[in-house]
């Protein structure tokens, strides 16, 4: 009896070291599977640091590319108004109806002056007529191009137009100025005018008629630009949508994690 009960103790005490042997193996696991926990844990913080930092970055491209785009707005607003200011009446001044190449704006104003604000329309009181080119129009002198070549207007402006050159200083200016024939004018890009009967005018000073031309000039750039800003605003947009997305789903890895 004394040894069958020592044997029950040991039989005991074996399955007792046995449960141990397998809890010991379970927490061993556990412990495993905690330090890889912690390690996800570890790089779903890093991710969540990273798209953070990525959404801070495309907000404030975001808003630099939005900042652009009002300040376009603005911009061209602000020349729409100023020249919109001047096209109202009944007869439109013919400079509204003229495109100059940048930069010839001063050369234009020079070689036109007040006759830019004359209209095309034969009713107005003054008015530029359209005629027939002439036949045996006279050569410019020296072989200057044409202000023409770089001016788009109403065919009204085409005789005026063919005989006014475009010289490279006002050295060339001076020198050519007695070979013009009559009507003809000599003009450099900066504005400087020698006429054929004698008149000169330095390019001292700024036209309002230069400056309306490039205003208009400066309207159809900034349109331009502003139809960029749109899209670079409509770029930015999505690109900030799919960052905070990519938060968002970094936050939840994190909290799985």
């Amino acid at each position: 009896e004394a040894l069958q009960r020592e044997a029950q103790t040991l039989a005991a005490e074996e399955g007792v070291h046995s449960e141990l042997e397998s809890a010991s193996a379970e927490a061993a696991t556990a412990e495993a599977k905690l330090d890889e926990s912690r390690r996800a844990g570890e790089v779903a913080d890093l991710a969540v640091a990273e798209a953070r930092a990525g959404e801070s970055r495309d907000n404030d491209a975001a808003q630099q590319a939005l900042s652009r785009r009002t300040k376009l707005a603005a911009e061209e607003q602000a020349l729409v108004d100023l020249l919109g200011a001047h096209e109202a009446g009944l007869w439109p001044p013919v400079i509204d109806a003229v495109t100059v190449a940048p930069g010839y704006e001063p050369a234009l104003a020079a070689a036109l002056g007040d006759d830019l604000s004359a209209p095309t329309d034969e009713a107005a009181p003054m008015h530029w007529r359209t005629l027939p080119a002439l036949e045996t129009a006279p050569a410019l002198p020296g072989g200057v191009p044409s202000l023409g070549e770089n001016v788009r207007g109403p065919e009204a402006l085409r005789r005026r137009m063919a005989q006014i050159g475009v010289v490279a200083d006002p050295a060339q200016g001076r020198a050519l100025q007695p070979q013009l024939q009559s009507g003809q004018r000599l003009v450099t890009r900066e504005g400087a005018l020698w006429r054929w009967d004698g008149y000169s005018q330095a390019a001292d000073a700024a036209s309002p008629a230069a400056t309306r031309l490039k205003q208009r000039n400066r309207l159809r750039e900034v349109a331009a630009e502003r139809a960029a800003a749109d899209r670079g605003v409509e770029i930015a947009g999505s690109a900030l949508a799919a960052a905070k997305a990519l938060t968002q789903d970094r936050l939840i890895a994190e909290r799985a994690a």
